[in-house]
C-alpha cells in the first residue's frame, strides 16, 4: 500500500506532475568529443519535492490516467517512480520488406547543390542514381555556410553507394575517415541534406511515400500550431499579426517568441514578455493553446520567474528556457515548474537526447530533422522517446517543401505531441506543388512518391551547380 496521501492533481490538458520528497541532486554535465554527455551526481540531505510531468501519449491508457489525475483531490506526496532508462536506439528503422521490394540496387551517381535563379535564387540538393532517378529537396539557409564540409566529407562518401543501404551508410559516415571528430550540428546538417535527397530519390524509384519505408500510416491530417518569429514588434503589434495570420485557418495554437534569444535575461524590448503573455491570452481566448519559445534567453532563476507568469496564464509549453547546452539550468526549471518544458532542437547527438530523457531535463522532445542528421536519426529519437514515455514535436527546419519531413514523421509517429510546427510559406508562387495550405487547423501529409513534392519543370534550365 502506498504510504501517505495521493497527490492533489491539476487538470492539465496534456501532462501531469507528481510531487515527492527525495535527495537533492546536483548534476554537473559536459559533452565529450563523441557528443556523449558525462555526468556525476552530488547528493545532499535537502529534500526536493518536484518530479516533472510528462506529455501523455494519445492512447486509451493515457486517457484513463489523465481522467484519474483530474479526479484526484487529496494533498500529499507520491512515491517517486523509477526514471526512464533509455539507450541510444540501434533498432533498424527501414522495413526489410520495403528493401526487398526493389528489383535491383539503386546506385548513387552523385549529389549536387544547385542555385535556381528562376526560383528566386533558392538553392536545392539533388541526388542522382546511375539509372537516372532524381531526388530533390530544398537546401536550408545553413547549408551555404557549410559547403566545405558538404563537398569534402559528404559528397565523396555517398558516390557509388547503394541507396538501399542508406540506414547503415548514415552510421558508417560518422566513423568514416574519422568524421566523428567533426561531430556536431554542422556535420549532421550536411548529412541530413544528403540523406533527405536520397530518400526522395528512393521514393521516386519505388513510387511510394518516404514514410512507407519506415512504418504504417497512423494519420494523414496533422494538427499544427502557428510558429512566429518576431522579437522586434511591440506586444500589441505582435498579437495583431498573429490574429491576421490565423484568420480562416482554424488554427487553435500558436508559439510566441519571448525573451531576447540567448540574451542573458534581457528582453527583446523592455517589459515586452510580461505584457505579451496576458495580452495574448485575452486576445486569443481561454480555449486557445499558447506555447512560448525563449531560445535560451534566461538563467534558471529568471526562467522560473517567467515560468510562473506563463503558468498563471495557462501557457502549455515553455521551449528552451535556458541556453540549450546548459542542461543543469534547464533541469532546475523543469523541476520547479508544473508546465511542460521542451528542448532538443539544437542537439545533434543521440547520446545527448538519451541524457535529456533519462535525467528528466525536458518532457517534450524536439528533434530538428536537419540538426540530428536526417529522417532516420529523427525516427530513432522518436523510438527512444516512446521508450521513455515521452511525446515528440518536430521543429520545422524550413518553409514550403520542408514541411514534408515533419508531416511524414508525424504520420507514422505513435507518440506525437498535440501540435506540430507550421511556418507560413514565403516561397515564390507556383515553384512547388502541392501548395502548403492549412485547413481546419491541420496540414495534410502528401501521398505522392518520395516526399510528395513536385517542382515546376521550367525552373531547372540554367540552374547553377555549386558543388
Amino acid at each position: 500500500m502506498l504510504a501517505g496521501k495521493l497527490p492533489k492533481c491539476k487538470n492539465f490538458s496534456h501532462s501531469f506532475k507528481f510531487f515527492f520528497n527525495k535527495f537533492e541532486v546536483h548534476l554537473f554535465s559536459y559533452f565529450n568529443s563523441e557528443g556523449r554527455i558525462l555526468s556525476m551526481s552530488q547528493f545532499s540531505s535537502s529534500p526536493r519535492s518536484i518530479q516533472r510531468r510528462h506529455f501523455l501519449k494519445t492512447t486509451v491508457g493515457a486517457g484513463l490516467l489523465a481522467g484519474w489525475m483530474t479526479s484526484c483531490q487529496d494533498e500529499g506526496n507520491a512515491h517517486q517512480t523509477d526514471p526512464p532508462s533509455v539507450a541510444v536506439s540501434r533498432q533498424p528503422m527501414m522495413l526489410q520488406e520495403i528493401k526487398e521490394a526493389f528489383y535491383d540496387d539503386v546506385i548513387i551517381d552523385r549529389l549536387e547543390v544547385v542555385r535556381v535563379e528562376k526560383a528566386g535564387g533558392l538553392e536545392f540538393v539533388r541526388a542522382y542514381s546511375t539509372d537516372g532517378a532524381i531526388g530533390i529537396i530544398p537546401a536550408s539557409p545553413e547549408l551555404k555556410y557549410l559547403m566545405p564540409i558538404f563537398q569534402a566529407l559528404i559528397l565523396p562518401f555517398f558516390k557509388g553507394r547503394n541507396a538501399l543501404d542508406i540506414e547503415s551508410l548514415i552510421d558508417e559516415i560518422y566513423r568514416h575517415a574519422s568524421n566523428y571528430t567533426f561531430a556536431g550540428m554542422p556535420f549532421w546538417t550536411c548529412v541530413a541534406h544528403a540523406e533527405l535527397a536520397i530518400l526522395d530519390m528512393l521514393g521516386k524509384v519505388a513510387a511510394r511515400p518516404v514514410a512507407d519505408f519506415f512504418g504504417s500510416s497512423l494519420r494523414k491530417k496533422i494538427p499544427v500550431y502557428l510558429s512566429t518569429f518576431d522579437r522586434v514588434s511591440s506586444a500589441e503589434a505582435y498579437i495583431d499579426q498573429i490574429q491576421q495570420a490565423i484568420e480562416g485557418t482554424y488554427i487553435r495554437a500558436v508559439k510566441l517568441q519571448i525573451g531576447g534569444q540567448m540574451s542573458n535575461n534581457a528582453d527583446c524590448l523592455p517589459g515586452r514578455t510580461e505584457k505579451l503573455i496576458p495580452l495574448a491570452r485575452k486576445a486569443l481566448g481561454d480555449d486557445f493553446t499558447l506555447y512560448v519559445d525563449a531560445n535560451g534567453s534566461y538563467d534558471a532563476d529568471k526562467a522560473i520567474e517567467i515560468g510562473q507568469l506563463l503558468q498563471d496564464h495557462g501557457v502549455a509549453l515553455f521551449e528552451e528556457p535556458c541556453p540549450w547546452q546548459d542542461v543543469v539550468a534547464t533541469k532546475a526549471v523543469s523541476d520547479r515548474l508544473s508546465m511542460d518544458i521542451g528542448g532538443g532542437k539544437q542537439n545533434s547527438s543521440l547520446h545527448q537526447f538519451a541524457h535529456l530523457m533519462n535525467e528528466g531535463v525536458v518532457n517534450l522532445i524536439q528533434p530538428n530533422v536537419h540538426h540530428v542528421g536526417g529522417f532516420i536519426r529523427s525516427l530513432r529519437i522518436v523510438r527512444m522517446a516512446e521508450q521513455a514515455g515521452l511525446s515528440v514535436s518536430f521543429p520545422n527546419p524550413g518553409i514550403g517543401p520542408s514541411n514534408a519531413y515533419m508531416l511524414h514523421l508525424a504520420s507514422i509517429c505513435s507518440n506525437m505531441g498535440p501540435f506540430q510546427e507550421f511556418r507560413p510559406d514565403t516561397y515564390p508562387e507556383g515553384i512547388y506543388f502541392p501548395a502548403t495550405i492549412v485547413e481546419f487547423g491541420k496540414l495534410t501529409a502528401s501521398l505522392g512518391a518520395g516526399w510528395g513534392i513536385g517542382y515546376d519543370s521550367q525552373i531547372w534550365p540554367n540552374m547553377k551547380v555549386l558543388s
